[in-house]
């Protein structure tokens, strides 16, 4: 079985907002060829498989598989491992931990990193503030829910001081980068 059909699986077994993005999610990975990509808040996995489809690098996504307020308490650890080993994506791992917790031990240099865990105003800054250390100069950070929640994500998303995009549709995306290049390339291709 391939990747893709199991993009396909989750996005019929598990609506997400995130379908809304999936197009974006492998243009951007196909065109950034990351080597390291973290997914913070993975939940069903949208993101995770999404990002990881391409093939292009590995793809961390880290979660408590908890749930919280936002997506809701439920566990969905064991669905994500199955899906992974089902569909064959050998360029995910699996980090099962507060995001805080796996930063303090966190230490390779991110190309992509992706902000989608408590969507409070503080809890999305914390995110930013414990993992920007290890972004690279050019990386790439991508916030869901800048729409859904317009005083905590997309506030914190509008005060970042860096070349952006933003797709409103899907709870919203909003897309951050140190590099105009590709937030360039983002607008021509998306007309974000």
């Amino acid at each position: 079985m391939n990747r893709e059909m199991g993009c396909d699986q989750i996005t019929t077994e598990k609506p997400s907002a995130w379908t809304g993005h999936r197009e974006f999610a492998s243009w951007l990975v196909n065109k950034m060829k990351p080597e390291v990509i973290v997914d913070l808040g993975v939940d069903y996995g949208h993101s995770t498989f999404y990002l990881a489809a391409p093939g292009i690098g590995q793809v961390f996504g880290v979660d408590s598989f908890e749930g919280d307020n936002h997506a809701g308490i439920r566990d969905t650890y064991e669905y994500v491992l199955t899906t992974k080993e089902k569909f064959g994506f050998d360029n995910i791992t699996v980090i099962k931990g507060l995001f805080d917790d796996v930063a303090k031990t966190w230490n390779q240099p991110i190309d992509l990193l992706h902000i989608d865990g408590l969507h409070t105003y503080d809890a999305v800054k914390n995110d930013y503030e414990t993992w920007k250390k290890f972004l690279k100069e050019d990386s790439v950070i991508i916030f869901h829910d800048t729409v859904s929640f317009p005083d905590d994500v997309g506030r914190f998303f509008e005060e970042l001081d860096m070349h952006k995009a933003m797709f409103p549709h899907s709870a919203g995306l909003g897309v951050a980068s140190n590099n105009p290049a590709i937030i360039a390339a983002i607008g021509s291709e998306f007309n974000s």
